[in-house]
């Protein structure tokens, strides 16, 4: 299930024309941000907290990815590349080794199952089902379709090209942060290494 929100979010990426090098970085700087909210006895309040935190440096790596492609002029690679770097840093100073026991609760939930189904793979399913809808019917999906298919014509029917390749990235981000809570909460523990190898894979 960790892998598809990831796939799911480089997806959104791809159909801007662009790509996503930092997604195993978000996997993993999720997981090291969690484990200090999550922690045994630490209570439901910061575990609150912890999903807010998650939420606020998905939205913000986002929007970092999308300045630097469309305001520094950096090609997508390179731009996504460098976050990549930056965040893996980020991650290894906050937890230089796998630390930070995640509360049994919190993961015996995500590991629920239904019937013979986990709970975390009908998530999976639901929001990507949800997200096809959302590309197909709504008017932000059908913006970043047309800005991925022909981004001068989309600018010249209307579409706000910038604000459709940032809406972009911030939910990229945002599907990557909730595959590293699934991925977390499987491991059980800060691991700053998480996802790493969710890069390729996703694409």
């Amino acid at each position: 299930s960790a892998i598809a929100f990831v796939a799911l979010g480089q997806l959104v990426v791809l159909l801007i024309a662009g790509i996503d090098l930092s997604v195993g970085a978000i996997v993993g700087i999720t997981a090291v941000l969690l484990s200090f909210f999550a922690g045994k006895d630490q209570g439901a309040g910061m575990l609150a907290l912890g999903f807010l935190v998650v939420v606020a440096a998905a939205v913000i790596i986002g929007l970092a990815n999308a300045l630097l492609i469309r305001k520094v002029g950096l090609n997508p690679v390179i731009a996504t590349l460098a976050t990549f770097i930056v965040l893996q840093g980020v991650a290894l100073l906050l937890r230089p080794k796998p630390e930070g026991f995640i509360d049994r609760g919190f993961t015996d939930l995500l590991k629920t199952s239904v019937g013979p189904i986990p709970l975390a793979f009908v998530v999976a399913v639901l929001v990507a089902l949800a997200l096809e809808w959302a590309l197909r019917r709504t008017r932000g999906g059908l913006a970043i379709r047309a800005v991925g298919s022909d981004e001068g014509r989309a600018h010249r029917m209307g579409v706000r090209v910038g604000r459709t390749k940032v809406l972009g990235f911030v939910l990229c981000s945002l599907l990557v942060a909730a595959g590293g809570v699934m991925l977390a909460s499987q491991v059980g523990i800060g691991d700053a290494t998480l996802g790493r190898s969710y890069t390729l894979t996703s694409i």
